[in-house]
């Protein structure tokens, strides 16, 4: 069954004056072009499949009732707090287990329905069951004002833990740094001092050489010239880097360091937002519970790559449009000024040759795909009429002996785990038993 896909027309012959009911539509993916539809006050997406709402839409701030019941939706939107004219929400049957900081605003929220969710137990209780209008109209107030609002709190005293923790850095930072320039002035003074004995050293060595014969004088000058003469042919023999071997070397030394500072970057926030101290991420609680498992010796869910994706997904996402309000000026003023360059006749033939090597590489990577798909192709074709055949019993072999070996190292690791904890335990046991009843004391827990 095909998911629909609703253009902005289809979208506007649906439309009843202010209201629009999509409800029922096997919709998987959210209709981008619901959010240029400016008058609505009314939207129903209930029974669908809608696992993910983009930020877009929380620039629908116009909305009063949304339903958005029977849904597979994991989380809502950061900026759903911006939807302030929203009256009447319903969230029944979806899989959400919180709600973004920003659910907060929504002080015009009277109606709320969070029945069937996976919701946090202090959400739960706030929540209620949401069986009678009166109980749904309670949820939204408690649920906004005392369940946001205490949660507004915690993450504004993580904050401000956070702020100490790093000014605690930046102090200690500046005291390494401070540390360093002087063992660094210590060094320098050491190597002037070693300079200046080598140098005395030398002098008195000339001294004692002036009655040194003649042909020994001429000799030495010679072996020097001679060794100078070696270095000079070496360098001369080298061959200087080229400018753009020198550029792609550049690029790419920038582009690895910064994909390894994207990355620690993002496992530190998904780390912190596990325990609890970072900012909060949507979508993090699967991956942090695999995480919980392997760290506790346990196999991680079948679906750990996809949580991981997902995860680090989300915090890239988050970089990116913390990143697009300050790039956005300076891509309008490169484009700004490329226009006014490309007037120029030097301008339109540089953009022409540029449009040509665009062309070029287009063209050469669309080849490049296409015999990618043929070979691809060909090795399936290949691999359902032979290949299977003949290697299937040999690669189902493989795989077990690969799942085989997995398991015996894992149960080696968690044995060592096992092991290294009781010797950890035993050890404390016999320094508590040393500082409380001397040596023979704890000499004794080694016999239990």
């Amino acid at each position: 069954m095909t998911t629909p896909k609703y253009n902005l027309t289809e979208l506007r012959n649906l439309q009843e004056d202010d209201e629009l009911d999509l409800s029922a539509s096997a919709i998987q993916d959210f209709p981008k072009a619901i959010t240029q539809l400016t008058r609505l006050t009314k939207l129903d997406l209930s029974s669908n499949r809608i696992a993910f709402l983009p930020e877009s839409f929380c620039t629908m701030d116009k909305l009063i009732r949304l339903d958005l019941g029977n849904n597979q939706l994991h989380h809502l939107p950061d900026g759903i707090g911006l939807m302030k004219s929203l009256q009447h929400l319903n969230l029944y049957n979806n899989k959400l287990e919180d709600l973004p900081l920003s659910f907060g605003n929504l002080k015009s929220l009277k109606w709320l329905d969070l029945k069937k969710n996976p919701i946090n137990k202090p959400l739960l209780a706030i929540a209620g069951n949401c069986g009678t209008d009166a109980e749904c109209k309670t949820a939204a107030k408690q649920v906004v004002n005392v369940y946001m609002g205490e949660k507004q709190k915690e993450f504004a005293h993580k904050k401000a833990q956070e702020a100490k923790l790093k000014e605690k850095v930046a102090k200690a930072q500046q005291e390494e740094k401070i540390r360093k320039h002087q063992e660094k002035k210590q060094k320098e003074a050491e190597m002037k001092q070693e300079k200046d004995a080598k140098q005395r050293e030398q002098a008195s060595n000339n001294k004692s050489q002036q009655h040194t014969p003649p042909h020994k004088e001429h000799q030495k000058p010679h072996k020097k010239e001679t060794s100078h003469n070696k270095a000079s042919d070496a360098k001369k023999t080298e061959k200087p880097r080229g400018f753009f071997r020198k550029l792609f070397g550049f690029i790419w030394t920038c582009f690895f360091y910064l994909t390894i500072i994207l990355a620690t970057s993002s496992t530190i926030a998904i780390g912190l937002d596990c325990k609890g101290l970072g900012t909060p991420i949507p979508g993090t609680a699967p991956l942090c519970k695999d995480l919980s498992l392997i760290g506790t010796g346990n196999k991680p869910s079948a679906a750990f790559v996809q949580n991981a994706k997902k995860a680090y997904g989300q915090v890239l996402t988050g970089y990116h449009n913390q990143l697009k309000p300050h790039v956005a000026p300076v891509q309008a003023s490169i484009s700004k000024q490329w226009k006014q360059f490309a007037k120029t006749d030097i301008g339109k033939k540089v953009e022409s040759i540029a449009f040509q090597v665009h062309t070029w590489i287009v063209d050469k990577w669309v080849k490049v795909q296409r015999f990618v798909q043929q070979q691809w192709a060909k090795i399936q074709a290949w691999w359902k009429s032979t290949g299977q055949k003949q290697f299937g019993p040999a690669l189902e072999g493989f795989m077990i002996g690969l799942k085989m070996v997995f398991q015996i190292v894992a149960d080696i690791a968690r044995n060592v785990a096992g092991l290294l904890v009781h010797f950890v335990a035993r050890v404390k046991t016999f320094f508590l038993a040393w500082s409380d009843g001397g040596f023979n004391a704890a000499m004794n827990t080694l016999n239990h």
